[in-house]
């Protein structure tokens, strides 16, 4: 039986598809990922605080963001 080894990296949700596209065409037999938050360097949006369904007025920038 093979050994299993572990790899770890870190890619833009957006390219997901992509990565499990070219495991698949290598036969790699699982795959699992994270959905996380972090921050850097990208540039946050601003958010409208609401309250229920009534927006408070105050505006604020999120510390981390999902990107």
């Amino acid at each position: 039986m093979p050994k299993m080894k572990q790899i770890d990296i870190i890619i833009p949700h957006e390219r997901l598809s992509d990565v499990n596209r070219i495991l698949y065409n290598h036969k790699v037999g699982g795959m699992m990922y994270y959905d996380i938050k972090g921050r850097g360097r990208a540039e946050r949006d601003v958010i409208e605080e609401k309250v229920g369904a009534y927006s408070t007025g105050r505006r604020y920038t999120p510390e981390f963001g999902s990107h």
